[in-house]
């Protein structure tokens, strides 16, 4: 077996970034020292316990080992099952919770982990006392050498807990990556966002694994899925129970359900909740379907007739620049993402930038060469990328470096000439940049060419390397409707917006189809090729997502882009 030991620059790039992050590197995991004396007051004896709804109580004292919070938006489930999460781990020593979401950045950018640190933990130490490892019972929030974030709590008996923050893209990939890690409890948030019933059926088995440690959990939060009652959550938590005819029953008794009516949410001023329904109403405007997920919290399947964007990309909001003034967005910084989807009948080139926002990342998707309904060589590609490459280089006079991305079936498909996408592609730019060099004057910084003895680089030399290389995107099982989630929350965050210069994304995102007989978040294929314009342009997103290593990262808001004219 392998074992991947970070290197020391590694380990001191990953202390850097923690230090930036306003967390504690500690990759070691090791609980702290024991302490003399009692721990906290008991919450039996005391009698205490936070200020919760009345549902939001009811989930607090329940001990089945698989629990749900579901409903309409501004219930206040992620604060209850916080609250529901402190409690075990203040009455166990050495119990371990797992939190999940399916990105890091959806727990730490104001999602679960950000309301368990900063509005959970001040009502429990203010209350009981919580303390943490550090002087004077301060928490000290860590990063480990995988970039999963971690804080221990000091429990009533005097002994400790750990809080544990893991991001799982897919199902699929959750068995491996548990693999070795032992829980008490295990709580993932918007749960209905999970592909399948991995998310639920693989962390299961993690529990029970620490002995001593009773009313060990499984605990989703979700809105209701727009799948309706088809969806997996559902499934699992809602029916199927008590089957004479299967060998060991799927038991009620150790399952419970709590719906959260927003009505009950106390923690809101009623000028709060007047203001967060206006904004949740507008949400459902264009989908009567949505008031009763979104308002009432009914798990009505979403009517499939409309384009999977259209509701969410608004031309005034999310398109920037104007094709009759000829304006476009302006790349800024040093580095572009292109994506590709690279086919013998269709392609798609995307050309991005990937910039800060105030709550996380954004995207500006700046150009476009796309190539649909026939079949266009190689060969004839190349020039065409180099040609925009060499243009936005030309027009800002930065010497752009570019992060080129594809889908894995790029580097293991064969063409039917026996080459692979990717290399074929690489092979061809190669040859353009060796052979016709003169077209493409701002791109030399990416060509190196022999050189004399001197070692100066001879200008008319032979090419020996050329700055290009395809970066595979992963893509398995599920990744297709995570992209399409992905990029309806960048749109639903107005973090996500399109160049006039790239009109046939702006096609895409007001047409793409749904494939029918696959599920509303599964792009349908069509004579337009709308998806592979949504492939290319997704996967870039969708690589950095996974962990993919990024380039550069753009500052201020896209809004101020669109300063210059073509």
């Amino acid at each position: 077996m392998n074992i991947r030991i970070p290197s020391e620059a590694a380990l001191l790039a990953l202390a850097e970034e923690a230090e930036r992050e306003g967390v504690s590197f500690d990759p070691s995991h090791k609980p702290p020292p024991p302490r003399s004396g009692k721990g906290g007051p008991s919450l039996d004896d005391e009698g205490w316990q936070p200020p919760l709804t009345p549902t939001g109580e009811e989930l607090y004292y329940c001990n089945v080992p698989y629990m749900l919070a579901h409903g309409e938006r501004g219930g206040g489930k992620t604060i209850a099952c916080g609250h529901r999460l402190f409690k075990h781990a203040y009455e166990y020593a050495g119990a371990a919770i797992c939190v999940t979401t399916l990105t890091r950045s959806s727990a730490t950018l104001g999602g679960a982990w950000t309301k368990l640190q900063t509005i959970v933990l001040p009502v429990w130490q203010d209350g009981i006392g919580m303390e943490g490892e550090g002087k004077g019972g301060q928490v000290i929030f860590k990063m480990d050498d995988s970039r999963n974030r971690y804080f221990w709590l000091r429990t009533e008996d005097g002994g400790w807990s750990m809080f544990f923050l893991r991001s799982m893209m897919h199902g699929e990939h959750i068995q491996s990556r548990l693999k070795g890690m032992e829980f008490t409890g295990f709580f993932f948030d918007e749960l209905t966002e999970a592909d399948d019933d991995g998310y639920f059926s693989h962390p299961i088995q993690q529990l029970g694994r620490i002995p001593g440690i009773p009313n060990q959990f499984y605990l989703g939060a979700c809105n209701p899925s727009e799948d309706g009652e088809d969806h997996w959550v559902y499934q699992r938590f809602m029916t199927g129970f008590d089957n004479p005819a299967e060998k060991r029953p799927k038991r009620r008794a150790d399952y419970r359900t709590f719906h959260f009516p927003m009505t009950e949410n106390d923690f809101m001023t009623p000028a709060e909740k007047e203001a967060y329904l206006d904004k949740v109403y507008e949400a459902c405007r264009t989908d009567p379907t949505a008031e009763d997920r979104l308002l009432k919290g009914i798990w009505r399947k979403k009517a499939a007739d409309k384009g999977i964007f259209r509701e969410y990309f608004k031309r005034e909001l999310h398109l920037r620049g104007n094709v009759e003034k000829n304006t476009v967005i302006i790349p800024q910084g040093r580095v572009i993402d292109v994506g590709y989807d690279i086919g013998t009948a269709n392609s798609s080139i995307t050309f991005l930038q990937r910039y800060r926002t105030q709550s996380g990342w954004g995207w500006a998707v700046l150009d476009e060469i796309v190539l649909t309904g026939k079949y266009v060589p190689i060969d004839q590609i190349a020039p065409k990328l180099l040609g925009l490459m060499n243009y936005w280089c030309e027009r800002t006079g930065t010497q752009f470096r570019f992060n080129h991305i594809s889908d894995a079936a790029a580097f293991d498909q064969m063409r039917p000439d026996g080459s692979y996408d990717a290399r074929a592609l690489e092979k061809a730019v190669w040859r353009e940049l060796e052979t016709h060099a003169a077209k493409y004057p701002a791109l030399r910084h990416l060509v190196r060419r022999e050189r004399d003895a001197e070692g100066k680089e001879k200008p008319d030399g032979k090419v020996v390397a050329v700055e290009f290389e395809l970066i595979p995107c992963p893509k398995p099982n599920g990744s297709v409707p995570a992209r399409v989630k992905m990029c309806i929350t960048l749109l639903q965050g107005n973090d996500l917006v399109v160049s006039a210069k790239a009109m046939r994304h702006v096609e895409m995102l007001e047409t793409l189809e749904p494939d029918g007989a696959k599920g509303i978040f599964h792009p349908k294929k069509t004579d337009a090729g709308h998806i592979h314009v949504f492939d290319s342009m997704s996967y870039p997103i969708y690589h950095y997502e996974m962990g993919g290593t990024a380039g550069g990262v753009m500052t201020g808001p896209a809004a101020n882009w669109v300063d210059l004219k073509v």
